[in-house]
């Protein structure tokens, strides 16, 4: 069937709001990977650092009340799950999916993203993973997120997560139901019109590109 094509946004790290991004994109599904860092130090979390935490420990870490261990944990599954099959399936039957999810509302700005973008990774090309976001009520979080957010980062990583659950046939009926309005109006109007001070926040040709390939995939099949 035929797919929207994602075109890539370059893939020279760009430092902004206390985190370094590096973004990937693909045809039908999206990744992210980000490297964050500690606070107004800016200093990045290291990749040696991480390699020290198991997966069992990283998904512990998001249950913790501290937000900084939170947000270490999160960083943690993101980075060891990019292009890592293996350990998205050890994320799962760790429990870590739920988790996460219950970290999505949260008020630090930065945790909520690196969540979004982890689960973004976790979701790709992984159809039990993609499951589980949707019997954990991911969908109905993920929507209300888009709905609340500000932030065009964050609107990139939850419309990329978006995108890759509307890959999977099963989750299509959900994903029109519950969250093809909220596409529309948060992203997909604000960007057909004529640009004005109150719909440019909304504005961003990557936001763009991936809720137009998920109403792509909603429409197919």
């Amino acid at each position: 069937r035929p797919h929207l094509v994602d075109v890539p946004n370059g893939s020279d790290p760009t430092k902004t709001n206390n985190y370094l991004k590096v973004s990937r994109t693909g045809m039908r599904q999206t990744q992210s990977m980000t490297v964050v860092t500690d606070g107004p130090t800016k200093t990045t979390t290291s990749e040696a650092t991480i390699a020290k935490v198991n997966m069992k420990e990283a998904v512990e870490f998001l249950s913790s009340k501290d937000e900084n261990y939170q947000l270490f944990g999160a960083s943690c599954i993101q980075q060891n799950t990019f292009n890592n099959d293996r350990s998205k399936e050890e994320v799962l039957k760790l429990k870590g999916i739920p988790a996460l999810l219950a970290l999505l509302p949260s008020s630090n700005s930065m945790v909520k993203h690196v969540v979004s973008a982890t689960l973004r990774n976790l979701s790709f090309k992984s159809s039990p993973n993609k499951e589980e976001i949707f019997h954990c009520g991911g969908i109905t979080m993920i929507t209300e997120q888009l709905k609340q957010s500000g932030s065009v980062d964050l609107d990139k990583q939850l419309t990329g997560l978006l995108w890759n659950l509307s890959s999977e046939d099963d989750l299509k009926s959900v994903l029109l139901r519950e969250s093809l309005s909220t596409l529309m109006e948060r992203v997909i109007v604000p960007n057909t019109k004529t640009p004005d001070i109150t719909s440019s926040a909304n504005r961003d040709p990557h936001v763009f590109t991936n809720a137009t390939a998920c109403l792509r995939n909603l429409s197919s099949g």
